[in-house]
């Protein structure tokens, strides 16, 4: 499979430089959102809601597609679509951005599926773009999901990260370069159950060789 070329940090900073503020804005838009759908959503149920962590995060995560399609509607140079099932943003020729819940090393909450395998080894992935570098900007929210703590980008090969954007702190100026291994959460192997055999069984197998 074709690897792609990484744009460098310091050419990948000046690219997102011009968008670096709308990124951070609708992240914080997108975060904001949930919370008045939050609020409006216990007034129905009379003030219990209880919503499990995937299930905010993909909440938000919507929320936030529609304050960067909205944000970015007008920019030139610039597409926000769905990319083979995956929403992105593709900054012109050499950046492409996929919006998740952080980490707090920065990793992706998200399950490790062989196109989240490619999009983190910067792998060729069918129906996105081939040059562009692949980046993830997230953010990272407190325990009660009701406050974002960070907002980062971040670029990993594999299980690397080459480096990583404090969004908020960030306009224009360059940061220190992190290169941090960490690894990636994998799935559970799923265990299989084993039926033990009878002791006499066992016995006639060790003699013959066979269980049959």
């Amino acid at each position: 499979m074709a690897k792609r070329t990484i744009l460098p940090y310091e050419k990948a900073i000046k690219v997102l430089e011009p968008y670096s503020e709308k990124i951070t804005e609708s992240i914080y838009q997108g975060f904001d959102d949930f919370q008045k759908v939050s609020n409006q959503m216990m007034d129905i149920t009379g003030g219990y809601l209880k919503t499990e962590r995937r299930t905010k995060a993909c909440l938000i995560h919507d929320l936030i597609r529609n304050r960067v399609t909205k944000n970015f509607e007008a920019i030139e140079n610039v597409e926000t679509r769905d990319f083979n099932g995956i929403f992105g943003l593709k900054l012109g020729d050499e950046l492409f951005i996929r919006f998740k819940k952080m980490n707090p090393d920065y990793s992706s909450s998200s399950v490790q599926t062989k196109q989240t395998k490619k999009y983190l080894n910067q792998m060729s992935i069918e129906g996105f773009p081939e040059e562009h570098t692949f980046l993830y900007a997230g953010y990272i929210p407190d325990d009660a999901w009701t406050s974002v703590k960070g907002i980062y980008l971040a670029c990993w090969d594999g299980k690397v990260i080459n480096w990583v954007e404090n969004m908020e702190t960030h306009i224009g100026a360059i940061q220190t370069k992190l290169e941090l291994e960490i690894e990636i959460p994998q799935e559970e192997p799923t265990r299989k159950r084993v039926k033990l055999k009878d002791p006499e069984q066992e016995k006639t197998i060790k003699k013959t060789g066979t269980d049959e």
